[in-house]
């Protein structure tokens, strides 16, 4: 698991917070980690499990992705559960993440949002790539969390490889 090298205090990027425990931080506090990685801290608005994707709106809300949802905002990945109304860190960008997928592709390949909240696809859509990211790691399971390398990733139109 990447750790913060920004300096922050107290910082535990696997640690969860209840709403009635209140956010540990600013919604939004953002933080460069190992493996270039960056970091957002945010509120589920709905139950997100370990390597959902997500999209993250303005207010930094997050909910687990759908091809429906993806107009919220930026895309993140939950590294651990979250329950809903709690509060916790995804990861925006880095070298070594992981996120659920679906299907069987090869390393390099991209990744789609789909009907299945917080699971990327192989399956091509019209809208609903997920740019900027690729498979680090051959996908042959049906739903598996599989490794991605994410450079500033944002949700578009298009499916060329």
């Amino acid at each position: 698991m990447a750790y913060l090298t920004s300096g922050m205090q107290g910082v535990d990027l696997t640690k969860t917070r209840t709403s009635a425990e209140g956010p540990e931080f600013r919604l939004g506090t953002t933080a460069p980690g190992t493996d270039a990685s960056e970091w957002m801290y945010v509120r589920a608005l709905s139950t997100v499990a370990q390597y959902d994707a997500v999209a993250i709106n303005l207010s930094s809300n997050a909910v687990p992705v759908t091809t429906a949802n993806i107009s919220v905002g930026q895309v993140g990945f939950a590294q651990t559960a979250i329950a809903s109304t709690s509060y916790g860190w995804v990861a925006l960008q880095g070298n070594a993440i992981s996120v659920t997928t679906s299907g069987t592709t090869t390393i390099g390949k991209r990744l789609y949002t789909g009907a299945t909240a917080g699971i990327l696809s192989v399956t091509v859509v019209t809208i609903g790539a997920v740019h900027g990211i690729l498979a680090s790691t051959s996908i042959s399971a049906v739903v598996t969390a599989t490794g991605i390398v994410a450079r500033n990733p944002h949700f578009g139109f298009g499916n060329a490889e």
